[in-house]
């Protein structure tokens, strides 16, 4: 059986930024981060060094790093991410991004939003990888027929309505036969106002079950 191996939990946010906003300053003064709250409980305890482990800041781009969370902001593209996996609805990430737009950036013009939850799949074997195309529905005997190519590999996706947005999977696989396959599921969802667009946070129990789900009935083991 394939083998899930979690790699991040992002939110991202599209529409004009202002990535020279973003400092570490703006953060704290603000109140945006939870500093009672792993991992900036730890981090700001330390004294004698900065509490963040990188801050890039150019006109088009300005990005704060905090152990395990990384903030990014460009001129149309504002993004957080958690490279821990093991709990995702625990994740500090909805609140600072709540808190960040809600509260203080309240009329940024955003077009869409999204979360993600990204990953890898791990195969023991060629055939096992096989079996897992087999049962997405991917004859592999017509796909080499048509091109040719007896040693193929094949990726997938798809996309689907789904509460207020859409879901988009996609199974990624890479010409490097010793490597994993991936997989990334997004949720997207378009901007009205700003209460509805940072309500769709709340869904994140319901678009994590809905993930989860999906593992399974894709028969990986978490």
């Amino acid at each position: 059986m394939p083998t899930f191996e979690g790699k991040f939990f992002s939110v991202i946010f599209l529409g004009k930024q202002n990535p020279q906003i973003l400092n570490h300053d703006f953060l704290i003064n603000n109140k945006v981060l939870p500093e009672n709250e792993e991992p900036f409980k730890t981090l700001f305890s330390k004294k004698d060094s900065n509490p963040f482990d990188e801050f890039i800041s150019t006109p088009v781009l300005s990005s704060l790093k905090y152990g395990p969370i990384s903030i990014a902001v460009e001129d149309n593209r504002f993004q957080i991410m958690d490279f821990r996996f093991e709990d995702p609805l625990s994740s500090p990430i909805i609140n600072i991004t709540k808190k960040y737009f809600g509260d203080i950036l309240r009329f940024t013009p955003f077009i869409l939003g999204g979360v993600n939850f990204n990953g890898i799949i791990k195969f023991d074997d060629r055939k096992e990888e096989e079996t897992f195309d087999k049962q997405l529905g991917i004859e592999r005997e017509k796909v080499i027929n048509i091109f040719g190519f007896d040693d193929i590999r094949i990726g997938f996706s798809f996309s689907y309505p789904f509460n207020e947005g859409i879901v988009e999977v996609n199974l990624p696989k890479i010409k490097d036969r010793s490597k994993p396959g991936a997989i990334n599921f997004n949720y997207e969802f378009k901007y009205k106002d700003i209460e509805s667009f940072l309500g769709n946070l709340d869904d994140l129990p319901l678009i994590y079950e809905k993930f989860n789900i999906l593992i399974n009935l894709l028969n990986i083991r978490g």
